[in-house]
């Protein structure tokens, strides 16, 4: 097993701890119920999962801070065995940071894992040589950090029940011409929108979108919140795309034989997305209008939330919205929770305020 990281300590690979030394580790303040409900669950995520999971499911139990849950545990010599590898290829990225977040922990920076897949697919000329190689290793890392990002959805409960349109429309429109930036995030939103909107991403986003009809900045959102714009993420969840998905919606695509084969990481990710879009009922359609996007956009997320009475992390994470309150790693309602990852709306609005899309 690999030595971990966890919240600026090192422990050595075969260190025998328990997540309820995680817990008090980790937990700065909290109620003793929350904190022995997190260290319980804690326990049992690390006799299923491994001491990755355990203290990472820790960490979303007790509803901590947003960078927290993104950040319990970092596998360290992973990322650097891949730094070496795009180093002796020759591939020039900038080395995933692990810098002081707001809270004072470690904070791994996903986004430049998601350069670096990127990098490696551009290096690579296929048949699976060494680069290609490298995008589909970082991607699972990626993958794998980003699921602490994002916990998995579940289709009861999480889905929610939808609202009709016509009762949201206003509030919609209200807080989309409201919505600020909270000025703490600022810079870290910028470098995701300057990803997201880079020429390399929107001709992706753009070839999906000719197929799909989907506009490429509902892509790009989708792709940040459910992948960490990970491009060897499945779009349905962020799940690894050389495989059919495991979380909800498991099993996609069914059949999931992209074309062309040869396998091909790059055709296979917009053949995943179609199956995404069109699973979810995205596809094809005609109206794209601000309300109507961010309508589809919570649907897609699921509307839960909203069923719980909080404002959707899904769309207003990290604006001047309060957001807090969220389903967890296993898919139960957490009052407490605060979701580490900007929201979709909030992210519009930048590519807005920036002239690059018009809503």
């Amino acid at each position: 097993m690999n030595d971990i990281l966890l919240i600026g300590k090192h422990y050595p690979a075969g260190v025998d701890f328990r997540a309820h030394n995680m817990g008090k580790m980790i937990m700065a303040s909290t109620s003793k119920r929350d904190m022995a409900h997190a260290q319980e669950f804690g326990r049992r995520e690390l006799l299923r999962n491994g001491i990755v999971a355990g203290a990472s499911m820790v960490a979303w139990h007790a509803g901590l801070s947003p960078s927290l849950a993104q950040t319990a545990t970092i596998a360290n010599k992973d990322v650097l065995s891949l730094q070496e590898r795009a180093a002796a290829l020759g591939i020039e990225v900038q080395a995933p940071n692990i810098t002081k977040s707001l809270t004072g922990t470690g904070h791994l920076e996903l986004r430049t894992l998601a350069d670096l897949v990127d990098s490696a697919l551009a290096k690579s000329s296929g048949a699976a040589d060494d680069a290609e190689k490298l995008a589909a290793d970082a991607g699972e890392l990626l993958s794998k950090l980003n699921r602490m990002v994002r916990p998995p959805r579940r289709e009861g409960e999480a889905k929610g029940k939808a609202k009709p349109f016509a009762q949201l429309k206003g509030e919609y429109r209200k807080m989309f011409e409201t919505c600020q930036p909270d000025p703490k995030h600022l810079s870290e939103l910028q470098a995701w929108v300057t990803k997201l909107s880079s020429t390399s991403s929107r001709k992706r986003y753009g070839d999906l979108e000719a197929v799909t009809k989907v506009p490429w900045h509902v892509i790009a959102v989708i792709h940040y919140r459910e992948c960490s714009a990970n491009f060897m993420g499945h779009l349905h969840n962020g799940d690894p795309i050389a495989k059919k998905t495991v979380n909800v919606p498991a099993a996609r695509p069914d059949p999931w034989n992209p074309p062309p084969s040869p396998w091909n990481p790059v055709t296979a990710w917009q053949a995943s997305g179609i199956d995404a879009f069109t699973y979810d009922g995205l596809a094809n359609q005609v109206d794209w209008g601000l309300e109507l996007t961010l309508y589809r956009l919570e649907a897609y997320n699921g509307f839960g939330t909203r069923n719980h009475g909080a404002i959707p992390n899904y769309l207003w994470n990290f604006s001047k919205f309060p957001v807090r309150g969220g389903y967890d790693s296993d898919g139960h309602w957490n009052p407490n929770y605060l979701s580490s990852q900007c929201g979709a709306a909030v992210l519009m609005k930048l590519l807005a305020n920036q002239g690059l899309i018009s809503v």
